[in-house]
């Protein structure tokens, strides 16, 4: 039976081929200044995307700025870089086209925008309560569209900008939301995604789903359960030819689908454990975000006691067993990642992660400093080098 429950889904989703140039009105309702925010592509591979959106702005007489000069792992301060370029521009609307770092710029200068002459850290962090799950306004000042090229950051869905903090020395969500107000997904610019990049993000993805499912308080919430198990399903059915590099156009379309569906969750429920530990990888040793958070998912997977939806989410996946699980997020993982820690390394990540008790909380059973330890130790005990 259910009792009822609370759903948000803030942006408009336009899923499927051709979806720029299908609904080209939408960047007219918006304004007829546009800033696009992208990123550079790898010799030798278009940015299909881009070329889309100039395509359909042109056609509307949209006068636009292209800026594709997104920091990887944005800083806090790449973006109020940004912002300058962006002022000089005065634009009416944002186009975010890439992954996770392009996403999170612009949702960065948006909500700055909203506060000129503020100090930025104080702006986008606040030192408040964290606000997760599905409450919080949208900071942004702008209208903003998003299309991915990755299918598995989020970030073109979600309203948390993950930034690099050079206050805190590490990466952290910001306290502010701002969420695009059109989501455009189309599956033809997930085929591009290079090797690496697609198997993190997918990684990135299901961890997403993961951590919703299993968070505190996700027990009950019929929605994000629905959306998360089906889309576990949809890993399923591509996630053998994702690890061989075969990867079909129908497995390319279930890609960029579960990459949406698990963004939604985390729209409702907000990111875990996993995801806080993975943080000093990419911040330290710059390895992506989604497989940052891919090294951890198995262990924190064996610390629970209660394994019922352990369980069932495995099975969704097409796993027998946690052991299973990890040999194969473990073969996706070890081409990528080289990388040496102490065990001073793991004492300071643990402190760290344990001085953010909003994150904690979202373990669904006692969580302690050296159950973290652990966690940290197991994961990357191959890469300990005292």
């Amino acid at each position: 039976m259910i009792s009822g429950f609370h759903f948000a889904c803030p942006g408009e989703i336009f899923f499927g081929e051709g979806c720029v140039n299908s609904n080209a009105p939408v960047f007219s309702r918006c304004g007829q200044r546009a800033y696009i925010v992208t990123g550079r592509f790898p010799p030798g591979v278009k940015n299909l995307a881009l070329e889309d959106t100039c395509s359909v702005l042109d056609g509307l007489g949209i006068a636009y700025s292209v800026d594709d000069n997104t920091e990887s792992d944005p800083s806090v301060e790449s973006c109020v870089e940004m912002l300058q370029r962006i002022n000089g521009f005065q634009p009416d609307f944002f186009v975010g086209i890439g992954g996770g770092s392009v996403m999170d710029s612009v949702k960065c200068c948006n909500i700055l925008l909203k506060h000129p002459g503020r100090d930025p850290y104080e702006v986008l962090f606040d030192n408040g309560e964290h606000v997760f799950g599905v409450g919080g306004p949208n900071e942004g000042l702008l209208p903003f569209i998003s299309i991915a090229t990755t299918a598995g950051t989020g970030a073109d869905i979600t309203g948390v900008a993950v930034m690099t903090r050079a206050d805190i020395d590490n990466k952290c969500g910001t306290n502010k939301r701002c969420f695009a107000n059109f989501v455009m997904v189309d599956p033809r610019y997930v085929m591009n995604c290079p090797t690496k990049l697609n198997q993190a993000t997918a990684v990135d993805a299901l961890c997403h789903g993961l951590e919703t499912y299993l968070s505190r308080g996700s027990a009950d919430d019929f929605m994000t359960n629905f959306i998360a198990e089906r889309a576990f399903a949809l890993f399923a059915s591509f996630k053998d030819r994702l690890l061989t590099d075969t990867m079909t156009e129908e497995d390319s379309v279930n890609q960029a689908l579960h990459s949406t569906l698990q963004g939604i969750c985390i729209v409702n429920e907000v990111t875990g454990v996993p995801h806080g530990l993975g943080y000093p990888l990419s911040h330290y040793f710059n390895i992506p975000h989604g497989l940052a958070c891919g090294v951890f998912e198995g262990e924190y997977l064996r610390i629970f006691k209660d394994r019922t939806r352990v369980d069932r989410a495995l099975a969704l996946m097409g796993f027998g067993s946690v052991d299973e699980f990890c040999e194969y997020i473990q073969a996706i993982l070890t081409p990528h990642i080289h990388l040496s820690v102490t065990e001073a390394d793991i004492d300071d990540w643990t402190r760290v992660f344990c001085a953010t008790p909003w994150r904690m909380a979202r373990h669904p059973e006692p969580l302690t400093e050296d159950m973290v330890r652990e966690i940290y130790r197991r994961a990357l005990a191959k890469f300990i080098v005292d």
